[in-house]
């Protein structure tokens, strides 16, 4: 994109020069050079402004929780907090909104290994968040 910018300019000033006369020449040059440099400084300062953490047009983190945290209480409902908490003792023991997370992502149907894997949990504790959304899926009967 930059090089087909200075191709661009390149070729209007040398459309402009050759339509001037010789003396008038070095002026308009500099005319022409300066409103490209200008240009150049006006998109760049665009650019900066949208990329810039927090404003614009750039990326966006996560949503911040709301009151009731992550994910809402109907979302959460089933968490098997009893269950997990006998693996959650030890030093490498992951947070609590990570295994909400997990809990949601099992009752969508996604598997130990996936959850496991992506999350950073112990295949234990993705396996009883599972077990339990199928448990809970089996409980909640046929779908209207």
């Amino acid at each position: 994109m930059a090089m087909l910018a200075v191709v661009a300019v390149g070729v209007a000033e040398v459309l402009v020069v050759r339509a001037v006369a010789p003396p008038d020449r070095p002026v308009v040059g500099g005319a022409v050079l300066g409103g490209c440099l200008l240009a150049f400084a006006v998109a760049a300062v665009v650019w900066c402004v949208r990329c810039r953490p927090g404003r614009g047009g750039g990326r966006r983190g996560p949503p911040l929780p709301g009151d009731e945290g992550l994910f809402s209480a109907e979302a959460l409902s089933g968490f098997p907090a009893e269950r997990i908490r006998p693996l959650l003792r030890g030093p490498d023991a992951p947070d609590l909104n990570r295994l909400r997370t997990a809990w949601v992502l099992a009752t969508q149907g996604y598997d130990r290994a996936w959850i496991a894997h992506h999350l950073e949990l112990t295949p234990e504790t993705a396996g009883v968040l599972v077990e339990a959304a199928r448990e809970r899926a089996g409980q909640a009967g046929p779908a209207r």
